[in-house]
């Protein structure tokens, strides 16, 4: 390995947007020094060997769009080799930014397999196992994830048996197509690959080995499949098996109806007896029957085929397939008459040829050869697939053959249906929501030396013409390959399952380590929007969540009118259940204060001299004076808030209000002040504490949530035995509503509908072993505490803090499995908040 920095080449074909997307604008060669794959990569006793010059063909794919270099490549000979690499990344942490992407054959066409930075892994390196071939009523086969499907066939059939379903070209690798879908014609009958698969062998982004299944680790086996590879690289898959056919009769029939063409498909892939493959194409703008590349077509008159053209129109190909075997030849031909005979094409256009089964199949790749033959294989090739509701299809049409590809072809476009039943709904393959569908694919190749029709520039933008009017339109339509450039767009593609998404890619991937090159996750710190109606979960956990969930670095806030000046009142009580009547009454009612807390007054604590306090009524020798002399009282603190215009009323209402109160009379101490004084208030009083250096001292704080019906019990321990004979700063008391607490956020209240909020504000003198010592309140604080959870009032903690997890598993209740779900999927690592000591850092294990 190459020591010091290895200097990079980033290549890019076209001009790159905010997220990675190209168009052909410029030709960009950047040379960038990044740091160097690791050392200790070295330490890592791999079967196979990384290569960290000469990697260019690991920045190359099909769609010749992107070019990302990676620092290094893994070519694999075992699956340890896979493993021990991922865990490497992984145990490396968030603070790397190395990713791992799987890369197959290299046929990806937005750079899904690139990993920029970081690491690639040559699937097609990874020989083992060898594939095993269990044969009987079920029969399947083992294979590699690297393997190619060509390969399965050609083995396959050694044993007179085959895949149920197949993508048109086979040079992919099994890895590559599982985690799309894997889709031909297939598909209708048997779906698309991925739900023929009965078992994986999966490296996750942790680096672990996990067979998975239906039956073993299932959410694991349903999110890889389909799932882009975002939650484990496939490095083994058992195949399901059927007896294989030796010849196909492939035929072509002809529409100039768009009605007839989609209702002959549907009526096809409905019935019972019926063709073995089903697809269809779109003729546009004179394209021949035959000219595309993706045809090895050669039917029996093909000198007629051959001048077939669209001259000019729309029309559409069904193209057909019947799998036989030379001893049954007779009755294929009557069975495909029959069918045919059912079927509304132009009269005159069947179009037949007859093939190897082998031939059929690898159809595509022979119109590679002669590609590549003429150097047309490696240009750009600007793919869109997309999955239209059938209810949509007939408008699609229209618009799309009808108006915005009228005057170019750049390649076939495929559209054909699928039944919906066929695939399984658990997996991450995203789907349109009617019972058949159709996949339209525009298989475009685009000339990198043109700035016309043909050009790469005018493609992308037939594209997003596209794009555009399904969006606009609001037809349903799915990407298949999925490829955009935020993450909001990812969202509303996934739509409602945009959850387990991503729940699943916390779980099995949560440093985002594998498949960057789709741009779904981002290595590190994620930023995300939320609200009740967006990332709801994340919303509702991060509200009261202590900080485990995320960092907030925006809130919204909601605003109301505000006034100028404020009414501050505070009345006293000798008695507690008089004092907590008359609160629960100003919180029950309409016309009330705009402010209501409660003060308990113990050991002649008076009624300004707490630090808290910059309460300076208008009679403030009087209340200077009015201490509690021993007993406990309590102070009802008020506020109300008024404009100068409406004074007159405001004192009227007060009047009104403090009528219907029992306190002591003549105990109605009251200021006025501005609101931005009020509200400002503590503040004042820290200025005075700061300048007398008493504040940046211990405080010993407890804040406890009190049932209603608790309170009185908690009060008479509380404040008339264990707190008698000390006072060491404020202690507030008082009441609040639980409805009007949003209660699936994180924060954990008592059961009952009225709770109170008791807080000791101690603070400690930090030369002091006496009773004004830390020690000395810490010992209160633990008697109140032991004596709630001895009395069982049903208290928790406001701004809790506990020792231990079991504690805090005791103060969570019912919600702790909510609260630790939500840990797993926003901070697996335990990164955030390590100071509140709720988990500890590390990979969680819940």
């Amino acid at each position: 390995m190459p020591k010091g920095k290895l200097k990079r080449g980033l290549k890019l074909l076209s001009r790159r947007s905010t997220h990675g997307s190209l168009s052909p604008k410029i030709a960009i060669q950047l040379n960038l020094c990044f740091s160097n794959i690791p050392s200790s990569f070295t330490t890592i006793n791999v079967d196979g060997h990384f290569s960290f010059t000469n990697n260019e063909f690991a920045a190359k794919d099909y769609g010749n769009q992107y070019q990302f270099l990676p620092l290094a490549v893994l070519h694999p000979k075992s699956v340890s080799d896979i493993a021990m690499t991922v865990r490497h990344v992984w145990e490396l942490g968030p603070s790397s930014e190395l990713t791992v992407a799987a890369r197959g054959h290299g046929h990806s066409i937005q750079g899904q397999a690139q990993a920029h930075r970081g690491i690639v892994i040559n699937m097609e390196s990874l020989k083992t196992p060898k594939m095993h071939f269990q044969i009987g009523d079920f029969p399947y086969v083992d294979v590699s994830g690297g393997e190619l499907w060509i390969n399965i066939l050609h083995e396959s059939l050694k044993y007179g048996l085959t895949p149920k379903s197949w993508t048109d070209y086979l040079h992919l690798t099994v890895g590559g197509t599982l985690s799309n879908a894997g889709i031909s014609g297939q598909a209708f009958r048997h779906g698309p690959q991925i739900s023929n698969v009965h078992q994986l062998e999966v490296v996750t982004g942790k680096g672990e080995v996990v067979t998975c299944s239906e039956q073993q680790n299932a959410d694991l086996f349903s999110g890889v499949l389909g799932g882009l590879g975002q939650y484990g690289i496939i490095t083994r898959a058992r195949i399901s098996l059927e007896p294989a056919a030796q010849m196909v009769k492939w035929i072509r029939v002809v529409y100039s109806d768009f009605s007839r063409f989609t209702r002959d498909q549907e009526h096809l892939i409905s019935s019972k007896n019926t063709f073995d493959y089903i697809e269809g194409l779109v003729l546009v703008n004179r394209t021949n029957l035959l000219n595309n590349w993706r045809s090895s077509f050669n039917p029996k008159y093909d000198d007629q085929a051959s001048q077939f053209k669209s001259e000019g129109r729309t029309l559409f190909c069904l193209e057909l397939a019947k799998y036989f075997n030379p001893n049954n030849i007779v009755e294929t031909n009557e069975e495909i008459e029959s069918m045919l005979s059912k079927l509304n094409y132009i009269p005159s256009t069947v179009f037949m040829t007859e093939v190897t089964y082998v031939e059929f199949l690898d159809r595509v790749h022979t119109a590679e050869i002669k590609l590549q033959e003429k150097g047309l294989w490696d240009v750009p090739h600007p793919w869109l697939n997309l999955l239209v509701p059938r209810s949509k299809i007939h408008k699609f049409a229209d618009e799309v053959f009808g108006n915005i590809l009228v005057d170019t072809s750049n390649g076939p476009v495929l559209v054909y249906p699928v039944n919906k039943s066929k695939w399984n709904n658990m997996t991450s393959a995203v789907l349109p929501e009617d019972d058949i569908f159709y996949l339209v694919a525009f298989l475009s190749q685009a000339n990198p030396l043109s700035t016309g029709k043909d050009g790469l520039e005018h493609i992308l933008s037939l594209n997003k013409r596209i794009l555009y009017f399904c969006e606009e339109a609001q037809l349903g339509v799915k990407q298949y390959l999925p490829h955009y450039a935020t993450q909001d767009e990812w969202r509303a593609h996934f739509g409602h399952r945009w959850e387990t998404f991503q729940r699943r890619k916390l779980a099995y991937d949560p440093l985002a380590i594998l498949a960057p090159g789709q741009r779904i996750f981002q290595k590190g710190g994620e930023v995300v929007t939320c609200s009740e109606q967006q990332n709801a979960d994340l919303f509702s956990g991060v509200l009261g969540g202590l900080g485990q969930y995320g960092i907030i670095t925006r809130a919204r806030i909601s605003l109301e009118p505000a006034a100028q000046m404020v009414k501050w009142i505070r009345v006293v009580y000798s008695d507690f259940s008089t004092f907590t009547r008359d609160q629960e009454h100003l919180i029950s009612s309409k016309n009330t204060f705009d402010y209501i807390e409660g003060l308990v007054l113990v050991n002649r604590t008076n009624l300004l001299n707490n630090w808290r306090s910059s309460f300076n009524p208008k009679y403030d020798d009087q209340a200077s004076q009015f201490k509690s002399e021993g007993r406990t009282l309590f102070c009802l603190e008020l506020a109300k808030y008024f404009n100068p215009n409406n004074i007159v009323e405001t004192n009227e209402e007060i009047e009104s209000m403090l009528s219907k109160l029992n306190y002591i009379p003549s105990t109605v101490f009251m200021t006025e002040v501005t609101y931005v004084e009020f509200l400002d208030r503590v503040h004042t009083a820290e200025i005075k504490l700061q300048e007398k250096g008493l504040w940046d001292v211990p405080h010993p704080w407890l804040n406890l949530l009190v049932p209603r019906s608790k309170i009185h019990k908690f009060a008479d321990e509380v404040f008339g035995n264990i707190l008698v004979d000390t006072s060491n700063g404020p202690v507030l008391v008082y009441p609040v509503n639980k409805s009007k607490w949003n209660n699936m956020t994180s924060a954990v209240l008592p059961e009952e509908d009225i709770f109170y909020l008791v807080a000791f504000l101690s603070q400690a003198n930090p030369l002091s072993t006496g009773k004004d010592g830390l020690e000395h309140i810490l010992s209160l604080n633990k008697r109140i505490l032991y004596f709630c959870e001895e009395a069982q009032l049903g208290v928790k903690q406001y701004l809790p803090h506990y020792a231990t997890q079991d504690e805090w598993r005791a103060h969570f209740g019912h919600r702790w499995e909510t609260f630790q779900r939500r840990k797993l999927a926003y901070d697996p690592l335990a990164i955030l908040a390590p100071g509140q000591r709720i988990f500890q850092k590390g990979v969680l294990d819940l």
